[in-house]
């Protein structure tokens, strides 16, 4: 019997980057969308080095429609989230169609972050620990214009205004393509925000019995 073969989260993210790349143009390509050295990505390729921690993240906001699969291997096709290439789905089918409007939506999601998280970042080297630090959880979602911390940059929270709206319209356009569920939402929100594996497995098995109960 030949040894057992158990995919980690490496060789998915060597088939999303062979999906998403040039074989020639390879580790400049991912140079250029990461913002990692292509010499970082060569040694990952050739297993010099292990994928860490930034790499993951890293691709996982460049194509951030298959930050799920890319997590735990699981997808969702049915509401965007999609293997690196279409023969790592099952237990699902491929999906049948693009759905570029989800994929859009998540990106604008993640410009977003990175833009209010810049904004945190630049208010607390401002104050110089005069102040409590603030984090992402005290940046309000609407209102912005009337929120006092931010008033020491006005252009960053115009930024970020506009960086909302985007938001707003992507996920009204992907609406079209996907009915949103909570607990999917959730599923995301736990990649995205504050990655914990034992939670996303748990959250992954409670959703997939739920659908399950739901075909019966």
């Amino acid at each position: 019997m030949g040894d057992l073969f158990m995919e980690q989260i490496g060789d998915r993210l060597k088939l999303l980057i062979s999906a998403r790349t040039d074989d020639r143009l390879r580790y400049v390509q991912l140079e250029t969308v990461t913002g990692i050295s292509a010499d970082r990505w060569k040694n990952f390729w050739f297993g010099r080095k292990r994928a860490d921690a930034e790499m993951i993240e890293a691709a996982s906001k460049a194509w951030p429609e298959t930050a799920f699969w890319l997590a735990c291997g699981a997808t969702d096709v049915q509401f965007g989230h999609i293997a690196g290439n279409s023969e790592n789905t099952f237990p699902e089918a491929p999906l049948k169609q693009s759905m570029p409007a989800t994929a859009e939506y998540l990106r604008a999601s993640v410009r977003a972050r990175d833009c209010a998280q810049s904004l945190v970042n630049r208010i607390n080297d401002e104050r110089g620990g005069t102040a409590p630090a603030l984090s992402l959880g005290n940046v309000p979602r609407v209102a912005l214009s009337s929120w006092t911390d931010g008033e020491l940059f006005p252009d960053a929270v115009e930024d970020l205004k506009a960086r909302l709206q985007e938001l707003q319209d992507r996920r009204r356009a992907r609406k079209q393509e996907v009915g949103l569920r909570p607990e999917l939402e959730s599923i995301v929100s736990t990649i995205e925000y504050d990655y914990d594996e034992a939670k996303l497995i748990r959250q992954v098995g409670e959703y997939r019995k739920k659908i399950a109960q739901e075909l019966i």
